[in-house]
């Protein structure tokens, strides 16, 4: 029996997004083609926060949780970045948002 070939859902809509492409690109000059390059604007440091790894806004601020051990997570303020609060978790790799830890783990407010 002939096993047909596994198709990822990753490869079949990239293969959807290219044939709907592909007939204007075919009609396209050069010229016609515009090609941007991604900005990132940098509005402030947190302050004991090396490597910032998920954001989520709650109603009275941002917050910013750091992946370098110790994991802390720090609400700011958005307007000036400063801080609000601090909160030390208990996990060792903390990938979760500040909001959901405070339903799923333990943290400790500082």
């Amino acid at each position: 029996m002939k096993k047909e070939p596994d198709v990822s859902r990753r490869v079949f809509l990239a293969g959807l997004a290219a044939a709907a492409v592909a007939p204007r690109l075919a009609h396209a000059s050069p010229a016609d083609i515009v090609v941007t390059m991604p900005r990132v604007e940098k509005l402030y440091k947190v302050a004991g926060c090396t490597q910032p790894n998920d954001l989520q806004f709650v109603p009275d601020g941002l917050w910013v949780l750091d992946q370098v051990d110790p994991n802390k997570a720090f609400k700011i303020r958005p307007k000036d970045g400063s801080i609000i609060q601090t909160i030390q978790t208990d996990r060792f790799m903390a990938v979760e948002s500040p909001t959901a830890m405070g339903r799923c783990g333990s943290p400790r407010p500082r």
